[in-house]
């Protein structure tokens, strides 16, 4: 079974404070609705409740989500999206085998993961939908990372909707195949509070 908790959120920037969003489930797949009532932007909260950026964006802060697995003996063989918005470029970690179960992610960053047992890592360029990206080459572990790319500039939006992970249990033949649809996966939904992503 694949499972999901309730941890803080991974900062883009360590010195940017973090802040907790609300993961949803949308037409599409799992999407990110971000809470900006203390960042006093007008309109960017109602923003939020509209596609597409409840999705998985980087429209002022960039959004992930991170799934746990049930334990350490997962390999993670493939992810698809069930929604884009103009672009889907996307980034991907995988490992903390030695965290244990409901590590607390708050205060890390993207640069700190390496740090922190997340070995593998992939990078998509503008994913198609429902088309499933390998993971390929990922050794086993606990928590998947699927995050939208930082803006490389003012109008580089990426937004899209997790659809569906597809992983592996190292027994010949067991397969634990994982629709995100399901209504009771619980998972993370965190926002990254990251830097303001101006000029990125």
């Amino acid at each position: 079974s694949l499972q999901g908790f309730p941890c803080g959120t991974i900062t883009y920037a360590t010195s940017r404070r973090t802040n907790p969003a609300k993961l949803g489930l949308y037409s599409g797949g799992l999407g990110v609705k971000n809470n900006y009532a203390d960042d006093n932007v007008s309109g960017d909260s109602k923003r939020e409740a509209v596609s597409p950026y409840h999705a998985v964006d980087n429209h002022r802060h960039v959004d992930l989500v991170i799934f746990e697995f049930a334990d350490d003996h997962y390999r993670p063989l493939s992810f698809e999206i069930g929604y884009k918005s103009k672009d889907a470029d996307i980034l991907v970690w995988f490992g903390g085998a030695a965290l244990g179960p409901g590590y607390d992610f708050s205060g890390q960053s993207f640069t700190t993961l390496t740090s922190l047992g997340f070995s593998d890592f992939w990078s998509f360029t503008n994913v198609p939908v429902n088309t499933p990206q390998l993971l390929t080459g990922a050794g086993y572990g606990r928590y998947l990372v699927i995050a939208a790319a930082p803006k490389t500039s003012a109008k580089d939006l990426d937004a899209f909707k997790i659809s569906r992970v597809t992983a592996e249990l190292p027994e010949p033949g067991t397969w634990a195949l994982v629709g995100v649809a399901l209504a009771a996966l619980f998972l993370l939904g965190s926002a990254a509070k990251k830097q303001k992503l101006t000029n990125q």
